[in-house]
């Protein structure tokens, strides 16, 4: 298998990369900053067999994630099975400006420049897309969830989630579907003017895109690698879970990894929402 990992210097992203890396995958991280991850002991191995490959970038950049595109089709020689969108910011506290998001739509466009530089041509059909996003975005998810979660998700979660809201609206489209009337279309200023425009100049339709909505996130262990064969150690529902709280981000990864991509035909092209 050979992955695209955008946002995948820690959190899921990272966790989710290391697991296909010991199945055997080939990884190409676009990253920032490379050499946070270039001394890494777990990667260390991977990096010297050329299975983890490393592109200095910035996914707010199309030049570069483009640049990353190449580096993981080998400039044409081999397709890319898949591309993970793990990218992810912390909010900021003002006085003024309550809790913000500095860009504020990191998520967003990172994922507009992922499809819309994707190499039309360069390979049959377009890689599975996966991107991870949040329950509770929209006004029919955030009356569905937990009741001590809706103040949280209502007011400190609101500017990472509005980020997250465009994402979903961006991998929707770059799928061919439909935004569902229910859903609100993200706010102002999170979608670029023309998006729609940049996103179709490849003329690549993503068929096979899944979103992964975890509860609130913690970095507990992984339950899943416990499981029974044939159990999941957490709730997964294409609706609102009312009675999950958190999940890890191990588990998140896990789901990914031994869940999705070993099943798409039973898991994959869905909006999931992962809690325990």
């Amino acid at each position: 298998m050979n992955v695209y990992a955008i946002g995948a210097s820690r959190n899921i992203g990272y966790l989710s990369a290391v697991r296909l890396l010991g199945k055997g995958a080939t990884v190409t991280f676009l990253l920032r900053n490379p050499s946070a991850l270039e001394s890494d002991e777990t990667l260390r191995p991977y990096i010297a067999s050329g299975h983890a490959k490393f592109v200095k970038g910035d996914a707010m950049n199309a030049e570069d994630v483009a640049k990353g595109w190449g580096v993981a089709q080998d400039n044409g020689a081999r397709s890319v099975d898949v591309v993970l969108s793990t990218i992810g910011g912390l909010p900021n506290f003002s006085l003024f400006k309550g809790v913000y998001m500095d860009p504020p739509n990191l998520v967003t466009s990172s994922l507009l420049n992922v499809v819309s530089t994707f190499p039309t041509g360069s390979q049959p059909t377009p890689p599975k897309l996966i991107t991870v996003s949040s329950i509770g975005l929209t006004p029919s998810e955030h009356s569905g969830l937990p009741f001590l979660l809706k103040p949280l998700y209502g007011s400190l979660l609101a500017a990472p989630h509005e980020d997250k809201l465009g994402s979903e609206r961006v991998a929707i489209e770059a799928a061919g579907q439909p935004w569902p009337q229910s859903s609100p279309e993200p706010r102002q200023g999170i979608l670029p003017e023309g998006w729609k425009e940049t996103l179709h100049k490849s003329g690549a339709v993503f068929t096979e895109v899944s979103i992964i909505k975890p509860a609130l996130l913690t970095d507990g262990a992984c339950k899943g690698d416990a499981a029974q064969p044939g159990k999941l150690a957490y709730q997964v529902s294409e609706q609102t879970i009312g009675n999950g709280y958190t999940v890890s981000r191990k588990d998140i990864a896990h789901f990914i990894v031994e869940v999705l991509l070993e099943d798409w035909a039973q898991w994959g092209g869905k909006s999931l929402n992962i809690a325990n």
